[in-house]
């Protein structure tokens, strides 16, 4: 998958993020703006990760997963050919000396199969 450099503000209309919700309204599962798909996240039972599952809203059948430490979902592509998410690892520790810096990943689009 190319990794590409996104500016959500171009591509969602403002800044804007699905998960995790930026207001106290919770936004997910989230469909694509054609009505076709959605997606919802949910806690990996196995490690401390989320994984976001991708599904048809006719069948309710996952199409496809993705999984990071930490993700952030930000909108649906105009034309629901797929999502755009960032991974991310929050830094740690309260201490200057002792802290640790958190790590972005660029932006991604994840498509639909």
């Amino acid at each position: 998958m190319p990794e590409l450099k996104y500016r959500m503000e171009e591509i969602c209309g403002e800044p804007h993020q699905l998960y995790p919700p930026t207001t106290l309204e919770w936004p997910l599962p989230a469909f694509s703006p054609d009505g076709k798909y959605y997606v919802d996240i949910t806690d990996s039972r196995f490690r401390r990760a989320k994984i976001l599952k991708l599904y048809r809203v006719d069948t309710n059948q996952p199409l496809g997963t993705y999984s990071y430490f930490k993700i952030r979902i930000f909108c649906w592509a105009p034309d629901s050919s797929g999502v755009y998410v960032e991974d991310y690892v929050p830094g740690s520790g309260t201490d200057f000396l002792f802290s640790t810096p958190g790590r972005t990943g660029p932006v991604k689009k994840l498509l639909v199969p």
